[in-house]
């Protein structure tokens, strides 16, 4: 069953781009505007404020919005530039930048992350490099050298890696880059955040989500920005379908891999439908966990939401919901109507 409501929101007269929710405990707007105007909408006392400009062309190669609290990343999905903002605080704005090399088929790579009540940034600084800030003080906690030329495995701090989607675990201690190696083939990487502070890239562990039957030939990930999410502090969900690369036909069914860490290990192979998968293979969409009742929540552009168990049974499908996105604070789904600015908010009873 679904429950729907709809809420007209205020966009100071503007035409809209982009809009999605925060994760702070009320429900509001992140608001990006066609003319660059960034706006915070309240939805439900229907009030709105402004936030700032981007300092770049809004309309250009795509945008993608994080929050954390009080904090918003702002960045352009294939391109090269970002900005940092606080909602508590208007004069806070942090620049970001990254290389352009691969930038375009690759999201910029950008993850929040709160410890002993400062909140932190992972962000990409260039194709093959992440590096991590402290916001409250605007300290980068990794500086170091990257030898690039002629690289070599004595050269320093050099991996030759494309980063790419950012994930940090519930509970702060690691993080994955949903990236790729040249050639090109997908490949998930885990790194523990305290051993990142230390020894930076070398800190990675690699995730083989190959099953240990396949042919020899299919050793390769078919593609990078799988749909992910973490089940649990331990546990890592990977949205997965072995593709038509080496096997000479179509229609593999879909799977979730619950990857435990430390040991970046595949430990179960859950099937789920609910993803688009392309030609070759690459599942496409978003894959969320609903905590309290151990559900996997599938959402793609083609099939709308599947909802799932961890024993692989459909508990629901609404291909309705195609175009919708999920705010796991709120646990909601949710669409903004840019002719007439509303938001439709929709929740799912099983």
């Amino acid at each position: 069953m679904l429950n729907r409501e709809e809420i007209a929101f205020d966009a100071a007269g503007e035409d809209i781009l982009v809009a999605v929710l925060s994760d702070r405990t009320r429900l509001e707007a992140i608001v990006i505007c066609d003319s660059g105007r960034i706006l915070l909408s309240d939805l439900a006392r229907q009030t709105t404020s402004e936030l700032g400009h981007l300092r770049f062309e809004p309309w250009k190669l795509n945008l993608q919005v994080h929050t954390s609290g009080s904090f918003v990343g702002i960045t352009q999905k294939n391109g090269t530039l970002g900005v940092i903002l606080n909602l508590t605080d208007p004069a806070f704005e942090k620049r970001l930048e990254r290389g352009d090399y691969c930038a375009n088929v690759s999201e910029f790579p950008i993850a929040f992350f709160s410890k002993n009540g400062r909140t932190y940034l992972i962000h990409g600084t260039d194709w093959n490099r992440l590096d991590i800030t402290c916001l409250d003080s605007d300290e980068l906690l990794t500086e170091r050298v990257v030898a690039y030329d002629e690289a070599t495995d004595t050269e320093t701090n050099y991996f030759d890696y494309f980063h790419s989607s950012l994930l940090v675990s519930p509970d702060a201690k690691y993080f994955v880059s949903n990236g790729w190696h040249w050639h090109p083939y997908g490949r998930i990487t885990l790194y523990p955040i305290d051993k990142f502070l230390v020894e930076f890239e070398d800190s990675h562990l690699d995730i083989d989500l190959v099953a240990k039957d396949e042919p020899e030939e299919a050793t390769y990930q078919q593609g990078w920005d799988l749909p992910t999410c973490w089940l649990d502090d331990q546990t890592l969900a990977i949205g997965y379908n072995r593709g038509i690369g080496y096997y000479g036909k179509r229609n593999f069914p879909s799977e979730v891999l619950l990857v435990g860490v430390p040991d970046a290990a595949v430990m179960k192979r859950v099937p789920f439908d609910g993803f688009r998968v392309g030609v070759e293979g690459d599942v496409e969409g978003s894959l969320h966990v609903d905590h309290d009742r151990q559900l996997l929540l599938g959402l793609n552009k083609n099939s709308g939401l599947l909802i799932g168990d961890l024993d692989g049974n459909t508990k629901a499908r609404h291909p309705e919901l195609s175009s919708h996105h999920y705010s796991e604070r709120h646990g909601l789904y949710y669409k903004f109507h840019k002719r007439d600015n509303r938001i439709e908010l929709i929740r799912v009873d099983l």
